[in-house]
Parts: structure tokens; C-alpha cells; sequence
């Protein structure tokens, strides 16, 4: 049961301590003010807690999800895989729990709603569309070839109804400048 904490939590790009500064970076570059940002930062931290849950919760579902990750590009699992195998994806476990333990809505949301922004609309960007960005930039700048499956990451409709979808390639072109000056 520790090999999809393994695989999802460590090696996973984002999970990693070394790509944490680009993580927060992304949050700045986004985030239009600082109560976002903080509430933002504060979900990043928490994102994957429900994968944590499902490891502990349902050891024998981890399997499954190993072997659908091991295909996977970098490890990501989509969360229609997580919804066939468990029910559930590990983000509304995630904010399920976080919900139970008394953390404020707008973290709870942006833990929730991270890979499907879309799910709870607001005409502006914020803290939900912020993590979802900026969890899609860390595994990008993680990547710079993620294919198919990388672009399915970024809700590109959620993007335009917040107006503002004609920033991802400054993003981009910010945390590729991120990562080359962090590699000098």
C-alpha cells in the first residue's frame, strides 16, 4: 500500500520539496492579491491530501491506481480513473476531510475543485482557479512534455469565463524562466 505514496506523493513533480519554490512561484504569478495567494498557498500544501486518506482509508484500491499511474504520464492519475476505481477522486476526499476538520471554505474548495474549477463557478479568478493553475504549471514546468494528457490538466473554458485564458503562455514563459535560472 505505500507504493501509490510512492509513486503519487513523492516522484510526483508537484509533491517534490525541490519543486515547491516553483509551486509558490506560479501561486504569485496568478494570484491577483495577497489574501488569494494565502489562501491558495495554504490549499497547494494540503492538494493531495486525500490520495494520503485513500492510501490509509482503502489499501485495495492502491493496486489499481498504481497500475493506472505507472502508464500514466508523470504519475497523474485522471480523476475519472480515480471516480471509476474508487467513487470518489482523491480531491473530494481530500476536501471532504478538510471540510470535517473545520479548514475554511475557501481552501476546502480549492482542495476540491482543483482538477474540475468549473464545478463551483465564480465570474473571477480565485483561489480555486488559482490551484488549479497552478498545479497544472508545476507539473508543466515539471514536464514541458506532457502531451495530451498534460493539456487535459488546464481547464482552458474555466480559463476564458474567468478571462483569462491570454495569460498561459506568460505563465508558461515565466516558469520556464523559473526553472532555467533555479538550474544555473
Amino acid at each position: 500500500s505505500s507504493s501509490f505514496l510512492h509513486i503519487d506523493l513523492i516522484r510526483a513533480p508537484v509533491s517534490s520539496l525541490d519543486n515547491l519554490a516553483l509551486y509558490a512561484s506560479a501561486f504569485l504569478l496568478i494570484s491577483p492579491n495577497a489574501v488569494m495567494t494565502s489562501a491558495a498557498m495554504t490549499a497547494g500544501l494540503l492538494l493531495d491530501v486525500g490520495k494520503i486518506i485513500i492510501a490509509l482509508e482503502k489499501p485495495e484500491s492502491i493496486g489499481s491506481l498504481v497500475n493506472v499511474a505507472a502508464g500514466a504520464p508523470y504519475d497523474w492519475v485522471i480523476p475519472a480513473t480515480e471516480r471509476d476505481i474508487l467513487g470518489c477522486t482523491h480531491a473530494e476526499v481530500g476536501g471532504c476531510f478538510l471540510n470535517l476538520w473545520g479548514v475554511t471554505t475557501p481552501i476546502v474548495e480549492a482542495v476540491t475543485f482543483h482538477d474540475d474549477p468549473t464545478a463551483v463557478f465564480n465570474s473571477e479568478l480565485d483561489a480555486v482557479g488559482v490551484v488549479h493553475v497552478s498545479n497544472y504549471l508545476a507539473h508543466w514546468g515539471a514536464s514541458q512534455d506532457g502531451g495530451e494528457a498534460m493539456e487535459k490538466m488546464l481547464n482552458r473554458e474555466y480559463l476564458q469565463m474567468v478571462e483569462v485564458a491570454d495569460k498561459e503562455e506568460l505563465w508558461k514563459d515565466t516558469v520556464a524562466q523559473i526553472l532555467s535560472e533555479s538550474s544555473q
